[in-house]
């Protein structure tokens, strides 16, 4: 079910599917069954969505963690400051690494299978 007809309903549970062949971690990943929205996004929404987690990465490492690194020191002193800092620096490596490395995935699954789809229609024209 999708839009108005998934309120209220369970979202699907996720599986864990093996590390691809290119992860950093070689983890594996919990990714939700093919039903779901994501898997029916369009590239742009896709790429909407890896813009989103580039401009969410950036605003934390400019913005957010300077701030709670001033007040952790002034509060706590440099060593409280300096492990918070770690641990979201480690936040932000782990959103490119795992979701928008899910979400390029996903966009390179859905260009390659529109170049596929036009590569298959010009070779209908010219035949």
């Amino acid at each position: 079910k999708m839009g108005a007809d998934a309120v209220g309903t369970e979202p699907p549970a996720a599986v864990e599917r093996p590390p691809a062949p290119n992860d950093p971690d070689r983890k594996p990943r919990l990714v939700v069954p093919e039903h779901s929205w994501g898997c029916h996004a369009s590239a742009e929404d896709l790429g909407t969505i890896r813009g989103d987690c580039e401009m969410l990465s950036e605003k934390i490492v400019r913005v957010f963690i300077p701030g709670m690194c001033d007040k952790l020191r002034a509060v706590f002193g440099d060593p409280a400051a300096a492990t918070a800092k770690e641990c979201m620096e480690e936040g932000v490596k782990e959103l490119g690494a795992g979701a928008a490395a899910d979400v390029n995935g996903a966009l390179m699954r859905t260009i390659g299978d529109r170049c596929v789809e036009t590569l298959k229609q010009m070779k209908g024209i010219t035949a």
